[in-house]
């Protein structure tokens, strides 16, 4: 990615671009002003701050915007107040999420699993969409893997 090239959302609804265009300020300028500052400061590639911004941290992010913040005030307010590992573990996560984790589970612990989803599921707010979102798709793959060991 050139530096000439806007750095966009890929998730227009939540994450930082949602919040802060909810909030009535410029989401895409914002995005890419931030994502900048986060690959200035943290030394991120653009696809790391997409990313971060993308997830549920950049929510929270969004939420710590305060009136007059430029992006670079921002990240460097949020990485001074201890900030840095969560942005990084969340970049980390970004960057391994094309890598594909198989998790060996025997038979009699998929109502286990199932249940601790589905508890997970009810127990988290409804404020919480993208959460929710997660764990409903694991539901899915639990599905789908009992339905492969069925046939």
């Amino acid at each position: 990615m050139d530096t000439k090239t806007k750095i966009a959302t890929e998730n227009p609804d939540w994450g930082f671009f949602g919040t802060v265009q909810r909030a009535g300020l410029d989401a895409a300028e914002l995005f890419d002003a931030t994502a900048r500052a986060l690959i200035a400061r943290l030394a991120l590639t653009p696809e790391e701050a997409r990313s971060v911004l993308d997830d549920k941290i950049g929510r929270h992010m969004a939420d710590e915007h305060q009136a007059g913040d430029t992006a670079e005030t921002l990240v460097a307010r949020l990485i001074a107040r201890g900030w840095r590992r969560d942005i990084l573990r969340a970049a980390g996560r970004a960057s391994k999420a094309n890598k594909i984790a198989l998790l060996a589970v025997n038979k009699d612990e998929v109502p286990h699993l199932r249940f601790a989803l589905d508890h997970a599921l009810t127990s988290i707010s409804e404020a919480h969409p993208e959460d929710r979102a997660h764990l409903k798709a694991l539901l899915g793959k639990l599905d789908a893997a009992e339905r492969k060991v069925r046939r």
